[in-house]
């Protein structure tokens, strides 16, 4: 995984039948808040009051005693990781914990510190981090374990049905978000072709038109794994392809091959496919952007007038008669794919 496709990030239960795929759970976090002799009265119970919603899975206040200091306690084994956190109000009415001292309007402050905890234990607040909240060599790992290719074909077939067959393949546990269950259980199909792309961007294009993202994370007991949510609960999600570093001429010289082309009142499926299939490459749709503009590709018929042109131009003039656009991506296996998108955002 290169360093430009590394920093691309930034400028973007249930059970399925594999034993790869579980139901996420994460390690409990219990704050035991000592108070200062200086702390007012008054700011235990503000404090309380605004942790509430931060997340712990239980607030406990005490005065101190002789000896407190500000730490983290581990406990539980694996599957029921316990992180018993001591934290001190300060005279300042200020919240020290470790690692950070807080103030008590800063919530977002305290929910990242607290999933560093879930994820990482106290050693979670040291590590450097980047996307995901995970360290450069845990990125990389991740992207190219899911470098291996789908197997089975995914077209018409039933979601979980291909998450569980690409699961198989991967070094990587799946976990779904207990609160999306019920997605799986609808009747879309799989509406691509993503034999041979690799596992990570056709999961990302399988999970996308269903609301679902794919979000990489270390598990409850700090192994890398892989967890699908709502889009709406992931602040950053694994990409559907990259882009590529080397130039597109190079990486697809095909598409620069001059061709005679006619194209007389067509399914735009019909002509961008014999293109795609004399290319090699797959073609992935952008599903959420071609429903959110109202826009049927196998709706719309296209023509182009008899002349000579290249592939990727005669692409281009395609697409546009329907709105659309076209774009050269790399999997994570380096491999090209066309992905294809609205116009307009």
């Amino acid at each position: 995984m290169s360093q430009s496709v590394f920093f691309w990030f930034f400028a973007l239960g249930v059970a399925l039948t594999s034993p790869c795929i579980v139901a996420g759970a994460e390690a409990r976090v219990e704050l035991e808040l000592v108070t200062d002799q200086l702390a007012p009265i008054t700011s235990a119970q503000s404090w309380v009051s605004a942790l509430r919603d931060i997340g712990f899975d239980s607030i406990r206040i005490r005065s101190a005693n002789a000896g407190d200091r500000v730490e983290i306690v581990e406990a539980g084994r694996e599957g029921s990781r316990r992180y018993r956190v001591v934290g001190m109000l300060t005279s300042g009415s200020k919240l020290q914990l470790p690692g950070g001292k807080f103030a008590m309007g800063d919530k977002r402050g305290l929910r990242i510190w607290l999933e560093k905890i879930r994820q990482g234990g106290e050693q979670g607040l040291t590590a450097t981090t980047t996307a995901f909240g995970l360290s450069p060599q845990e990125l990389v790992d991740i992207h190219d374990r899911m470098a291996v290719p789908v197997a089975r074909s995914t077209l018409q077939q039933r979601p979980r049905d291909v998450i569980s067959s690409i699961s198989r393949g991967l070094t990587l546990r799946i976990e779904i978000d207990p609160a999306e269950r019920g997605v799986f259980n609808g009747s879309e199909l799989v509406a691509d072709e993503l034999v041979g792309v690799s596992s990570g961007t056709s999961l990302a294009a399988v999970l996308r038109p269903l609301g679902l993202v794919l979000v990489p994370r270390k598990d409850r007991d700090d192994r890398l794994a892989l967890w699908v949510t709502d889009v709406r609960r992931a602040e950053e999600s694994w990409p559907i392809g990259w882009p590529p570093e080397t130039p597109e001429r190079e990486l697809v010289p095909k598409l620069f091959t001059f061709v005679d082309v006619e194209v007389r009142d067509q399914a735009l499926p019909v002509a961008t496919g014999a293109i795609i299939e004399r290319l090699e490459l797959p073609l992935l749709w952008d599903h959420n952007s071609l429903a959110r503009h109202r826009i049927d590709p196998a709706m719309v018929q296209v023509d182009l007038p008899d002349g000579r042109s290249y592939y990727k131009k005669i692409l281009e003039r395609l697409l546009y008669q329907a709105g659309l656009k076209h774009e050269t991506r790399v999997d994570e296996a380096g491999q090209p794919l066309m992905w294809v998108s609205t116009i307009k955002r």
